[in-house]
């Protein structure tokens, strides 16, 4: 998939109810498949994924244990196992506010724009905007060396 830029759309859920109804209803089918992306031909102009924190899971009511300690402990317990310091994190990602992430990719920032717009429409006050990180293909020589 070459999509030059993304957009992390962390949140909090604060209406469970609602947020579950236009999850199944709505948003499951918005979120781009392994099978979509295997073909140019079948890629969305934006593609979307979900991801969810442990607080995120725990607040919709699963609590299936994932069998990652790491992960069931939360990103700040583990500041000192990735060798940082909390001093250097963007305030939003201490505690346990982000309840999960859109990440959303595609050739212009117009195309999330909208993307976004469309999910933030559907899901209304259900969740709220914790932070957002926009990123891009590096310029030039340097494209396809991001990582």
């Amino acid at each position: 998939m070459k999509k030059i830029k993304e957009l992390f759309f962390f949140f909090q859920i604060n209406d469970v109810s609602a947020f579950k109804s236009k999850l199944q209803s709505d948003i499951a089918s918005l979120i781009t498949t392994t099978s979509q992306l295997l073909s140019v031909d079948t890629q969305p102009i934006t593609a979307v994924n979900l991801a969810f924190s442990k607080p995120g899971l725990d607040t919709l009511g699963i609590t299936d244990d994932t069998g990652d300690i790491l992960f069931n402990v939360g990103e700040e317990a583990t500041i000192g196992v990735m060798g940082d310091d909390s001093a250097n994190w963007v305030p939003q990602f201490l505690g346990q506010h982000i309840h999960g992430v859109f990440l959303l990719a595609s050739d212009t920032e117009s195309n999330i724009d909208s993307e976004l717009a469309s999910i933030q429409s559907i899901l209304g006050s259900s969740i709220s905007e914790v932070y957002s990180l926009a990123g891009a293909a590096r310029p030039g020589n340097e494209q396809g060396h991001e990582r």
